[in-house]
Formats: C-alpha cells, sequence, structure tokens
C-alpha cells in the first residue's frame, strides 16, 4: 500500500529525520513505522547516515532493491534529492577485509517483527576466499583450478546452512549450491550454467527474508537489469536439494521499464509510472535446470509469446503417486512414480474421493489416483525435473523386476537414463534415444535396473558433478 508509505514521508521530511540523521531521528522514524506496520529492517536500525536511511526506509516497505520497479527507483531517487542526499553515500556493499579486495564478509541479521523464526539468521557475503565455516567443504578434488568467483552463505545456529558460489576456470563457469543440516557434513550440488546469461557475472544476493532464498542479479552499467530469484528446496528426507526458480525480474532505469514474472503473473512496468499484470501468462519454469539462456525469454513481449516445452500429446503428468494393479488403495502396490513422470491414460473409472486412471507408461500399466495425475495440457517445465541415474558399472536393462527377468538390452557404464517409478529396491527408468536432457524421452527404451547398480541424482548437471569425484 503505497498510502502509509507517502504519509510517513511527509512527516519525515516535514520534522527533517533524514536532513538531521542522529539518534533521536532515528528512533523517530522506527516508531513511525512501526505504527504504521512498515517494519523496519534491522539494518534500517544501524543505519550509518540518512542516505543509506533512505535506502533502506524503500527496502523495508518494497523488499530488497533487485525487485523495485524503475518507478520504485525513481520515488527513491526523489526522496534523497528532497532530503539533499548523495546516493553515492548509501554504499551498502560489504566491504573488503583484505588489501587486494579477494574477501568480502558481512553478517546481518534479516530478522523482522513478524518473523521470529529468522532472529539469528546470519548472511556472509564473499569473494575470493569462503568463510571458515565453508572452507573444508570447498576444498573438494573437483574444485581444482576453479576461482571462486563471488559466494553468499545464510542460516542459523542450529538450523539449516546454505550457500550458493560462482567459480570460473578459462572461461568456464560453475554454479554450486552447498547445504549443512544441523550436525551433518556440508553437501556440495552443481547448478546447471545454463541458467546464467552469457557474457555477465551476476552478484549473489539473499532474497526474501521469510525465506532462506538466493537471488542472481545482473546489473552491469548500461545495460538493462536482471535477477533470478531463486529457492533450494530438499527433498523430504534432505539427501537432495534442488534450485527452484521462483521468478525474475527485468528493469531498465535508462527507460524507465520493466517486468516482474512470477508463477503464471506478469506485471509490466510503464515508462509513465503506470502497471499492467497478466494473470494468464506463461508460466516460470520450475527449476533452474530447466533453462536455456539461449531460449529463455527476456522480454515482456517475449515471455507473453513463450510456449515453453509442451506436455506430449496424450500423455498426463504425475506427482508422486502410487500405481495399483486395481483401482483400490488396498490393491497390489505396482511401485510409485516419481514427481514429473509422462504417463498415457487409457481409461477414467469411478473412484472415491477421486476417479481413478488406467494409465500406461512404457512397459508398464496399472491404475493411478487422479488427484495426483494433471492431465491438463500445459508447460512441462512449470513442472519439477525428473530425477535421473546413470549405470556404475555395464548392467542389464530388464523386463520387470527380478535377477531373472528377461532383458531388454544392455546399458554400458556410463549410461544416463530418468528414473519414473521405485519399487523395492528396482528402478523403472527411461533410456532417451539420443542425448539426455531434462525432459523425459517418451520414445525411449523402458525398462527396470536395480538401485544398486545406478548412481542417482535430482539433475543431470549433479549426477555428471558426482561422476567427477575422486574417490
Amino acid at each position: 500500500d503505497e498510502k502509509p508509505v507517502r504519509q510517513l514521508l511527509r512527516e519525515a521530511g516535514e520534522k527533517g529525520w533524514f536532513r538531521d540523521w542522529n539518534k533521536a531521528n532515528r528512533q523517530a522514524l522506527l516508531i513511525a513505522m512501526e505504527e504504521k506496520e512498515i517494519y523496519p529492517s534491522p539494518a534500517l536500525q544501524e543505519a550509518a547516515n540518512a542516505a543509506q536511511a533512505v535506502h533502506l526506509f524503500f527496502v523495508s516497505a518494497y523488499d530488497e532493491e533487485f525487485l523495485w520497479s524503475p518507478a520504485l527507483w525513481q520515488w527513491r531517487n526523489e526522496t534523497l534529492a528532497e532530503n539533499g542526499l548523495d546516493p553515492s553515500d548509501i554504499r551498502l556493499a560489504p566491504a573488503s577485509s583484505s588489501p587486494d579486495g579477494i574477501f568480502l564478509e558481512k553478517v546481518l541479521p534479516i530478522a523482522t517483527p513478524t518473523n521470529l523464526w529468522h532472529q539469528e539468521d546470519e548472511i556472509v557475503y564473499f569473494a575470493g576466499v569462503p568463510p571458515l565455516a565453508l572452507r573444508d567443504a570447498l576444498e573438494d578434488s573437483r574444485l581444482k583450478g576453479w576461482t571462486l568467483v563471488s559466494g553468499l552463505m545464510e542460516g542459523r545456529p542450529g538450523s539449516t546452512y546454505e550457500a550458493m558460489t560462482l567459480y570460473e576456470k578459462e572461461g568456464e563457469r560453475l554454479l554450486l549450491l552447498a547445504y549443512q543440516n544441523p550436525e551433518d557434513p556440508w553437501t556440495l550440488q552443481s547448478v546447471d550454467v545454463g541458467c546464467l546469461l552469457p557474457g555477465r557475472t551476476p552478484k549473489i544476493r539473499c532474497w526474501d527474508r521469510f525465506d532462506r532464498s538466493f537471488a542472481l542479479c545482473y546489473d552491469d552499467p548500461g545495460q538493462p537489469s536482471y535477477t533470478f530469484l531463486v529457492t533450494p528446496i530438499q527433498n523430504p528426507s534432505g539427501e537432495t536439494c534442488r534450485c527452484a526458480l521462483a521468478g525474475c525480474v527485468m528493469y531498465d532505469r535508462e527507460a524507465g521499464t520493466g517486468w516482474l514474472w512470477e508463477i503464471s503473473l506478469l506485471t509490466e512496468y510503464h515508462a509513465d509510472g503506470t502497471q499492467a499484470r497478466i494473470n494468464d501468462a506463461p508460466a516460470v519454469p520450475s527449476g533452474l535446470d530447466q533453462i536455456s539462456m539461449d531460449d529463455f525469454p527476456l522480454t515482456a513481449e517475449a515471455i507473453r509469446a513463450w510456449k515453453g516445452t509442451p506436455v506430449p500429446e496424450g500423455f498426463a503428468v504425475t506427482h508422486e503417486v502410487h500405481l495399483r494393479a486395481k483401482t483400490s488403495s488396498r490393491s497390489n502396490d505396482l511401485g510409485t512414480f516419481k514427481p514429473s513422470a509422462l504417463v498415457q491414460i487409457e481409461e477414467t473409472l469411478p473412484g472415491d474421493p477421486w476417479p481413478w486412471y488406467r494409465v500406461k507408461c512404457g512397459r508398464i500399466e496399472g491404475y493411478a489416483a487422479s488427484g495426483y495425475v494433471n492431465w491438463a495440457p500445459g508447460d512441462l517445465q512449470s513442472y519439477p525435473p525428473l530425477p535421473v541415474a546413470r549405470a556404475e558399472q555395464d548392467i542389464f536393462l530388464r523386463q520387470n523386476t527380478g535377477l531373472f527377468s528377461p532383458s531388454v538390452t544392455e546399458l554400458p557404464e556410463g549410461t544416463e537414463m530418468h528414473v519414473l517409478l521405485e519399487k523395492s529396491g528396482w528402478l523403472y527408468v527411461c533410456v532417451p534415444r539420443d542425448e539426455i536432457g531434462w525432459a523425459m524421452d517418451v520414445n525411449g527404451v523402458y525398462g527396470y535396473v536395480r538401485a544398486d547398480e545406478v548412481a542417482q541424482a535430482p539433475s543431470l548437471a549433479q549426477l555428471r558433478w558426482n561422476a567427477l569425484k575422486e574417490e
């Protein structure tokens, strides 16, 4: 709501809170903000000068600056000018702790009065050299020869810590997600670098004080600014994690235009300060490993026209659902489909509370509760990517579970496949006809492999990263 913000800025101007930034005026601003339910960030409470205070006031009211519309940037600049303040005095970036500037570290609490769970959270920015908490984890043989460009670590003592780091080597880039559950060692996961804009280096920032997330911010002078909002999501067991894409924002300060794309909502910011919302825009891709910047839409026009990757005709997308021998949850369990497996619906039958679908997936058939199968046509990229596996040795792809089941074909060591269903130590997989991608090849070769014969991972980038680890 813009009204209380304008009222408070008017009061601040009349009483000179920003023109004479002292302890008394700081306290008066904080009290007035709480009265209007504009909760001050901890950084605002420690602002070193009035220019920082103005900027952090807008952050408190409208979230991090990389989510701001061009009109909001203009409003902040006008507020600075009205109070005779210089934007160059803001300087909120962490300061270097070494003469050569290769190491940045700053710890910031990110609690708010409405978010007591995160009162002890910390944010650590770094470059060149990782913080001590991460140093052992990043002493990894796979990182030999790579240079740490930047990173960010956040978390709370006694809870989960997460970090995102960017490395470079001979023109190549490597994006890593690291996470540590309490009393466990750090886990390193590779993120598909296809999500990175070519020729531009992002700054990794903290996003959303109500959830631990990251922002990949591209803010090069003279170019449109892009920010990709990333949320790490661990599976229930905490063993694997994937990077979900929550949205993307662009602004062009010179043109005064921009847009915010999240879920299926596109908000366009026009040069005259007006906004336009499209509530049925194409869905944002679900994960970073489903993005290639070669064809990712980077303009509002391209987003509106974007088709993504359609669900193949005649196929439906599963959630995590049991495949049953009959239309009953008490019938024989044929295995559990992974989210985003593609199945053909052969028949719809009565059921309670949902009808049942008779489904076919390659060589297998059975029944699945319709509430866990999405039969609506749509964009496959809006669903989480399927997990993948790699043959650890020469193995057989079998027609069914069991060592004496007939073989479909032999899979050489290193063969990559999508994991569709799991049953009693066996995996039902689909081996693509050509080079594997993030999407399942519905015309691939189907069959079973033993889970202990393959290495599994939540993404192709992670699968290949794991394969590089020295024993």
